[in-house]
């Protein structure tokens, strides 16, 4: 869980994406719940309703996967 906080850290600071958002498991096919619980207790989501939830992530990976089209070897860490 440190790597991946460490490299959302990352690239929201560098890039302006959570790239933990991409990770998603295998039960749900999306983020866990913590995930979801760490962006409201940052204030970058008010709440955790699937309404919220889901615009967000859908965001978050719109933004990764275009940053990623124009820089496929992704960022240094």
């Amino acid at each position: 869980g440190d790597c991946l906080g460490y490299l959302s850290y990352l690239s929201f600071r560098d890039h302006g994406f959570m790239a933990s958002a991409l990770v998603a498991g295998l039960a749900e096919n999306r983020p866990s719940d913590m995930f979801f619980e760490w962006m409201e207790s940052l204030g970058v989501i008010p709440n955790q309703s699937e309404d919220v939830v889901t615009e967000f992530w859908v965001g978050e990976v719109t933004k990764a996967v275009d940053w990623y089209k124009h820089n496929p070897k992704g960022f240094a860490v």
